[in-house]
């Protein structure tokens, strides 16, 4: 693993309550150690460790619904949470441009 943070750029939110929903569920994501912003990013620190299947099923989701670069999870991908990963390739593998 080369890294152990995802980058938020930008997140757009709907509402208020929109916000605070963003922020419990990233706080209940066991493999989040660590939660830092600066200007309009905001660094989700990863525990350094392999992420499990259900580890990688929530930062999907979480990035998907909150439409932040999928791609940054292809680092994270190990033998435990590939069948996670699977239904989401495309979105995880797209080249960088």
């Amino acid at each position: 693993m080369n890294c152990n943070y995802i980058v938020c750029k930008r997140v757009y939110f709907y509402s208020q309550l929109d916000e605070t929903m963003f922020f419990t569920w990233i706080q209940s994501i066991p493999c989040i150690e660590k939660i830092e912003g600066s200007g309009e990013e905001l660094y989700l620190y990863l525990f350094k460790r392999e992420l499990s299947y259900d580890d990688m099923k929530d930062l999907i989701a979480l990035l998907y619904r909150y439409k932040i670069k999928m791609e940054q999870l292809s680092v994270f991908v190990a033998e435990e949470n590939k069948f996670a990963v699977e239904p989401w390739s495309k979105q995880i593998y797209k080249s960088k441009k």
